[in-house]
């Protein structure tokens, strides 16, 4: 598994992209702390755990109430989200940033997210 501060750091690291769609201020990015000379993403492993996690985390939102009508309603859609997200969290955790989060906050802003 993960080192529990791996996942700690890779919850804060994603901090600035909700700062970002809620119009805060934003801290420190934590994509730039190194630990042994490896970034967030290599400590999880790489690409490839971070897509398992994004993969792990729609399948529990299919299953949570508060959240699973924004999945069923855009089946079709759900795969293309998921690259994305892949994308967003693969740059935060010091990969190659490929997502362009500049439409996040309008795309998310009707979805009451705090």
């Amino acid at each position: 598994g993960i080192e529990d501060e791996t996942i700690d750091e890779a919850i804060v690291s994603m901090e600035p992209v909700r700062n970002a769609l809620m119009d805060r201020a934003q801290g420190l990015a934590a994509h730039a702390k190194m630990v042994d000379g490896q970034s967030i993403l290599d400590r999880f492993g790489g690409e490839m755990n971070v897509e398992s996690v994004v993969e792990m985390m729609y399948s529990g939102c299919l299953g949570d109430p508060r959240v699973r009508f924004y999945f069923e309603v855009n089946k079709e859609k759900i795969q293309g989200i998921k690259l994305k997200m892949t994308q967003l969290m693969v740059g935060a955790f010091g990969g190659p940033v490929t997502y362009d989060d500049s439409k996040m906050r309008q795309i998310h802003y009707n979805m009451n997210i705090t």
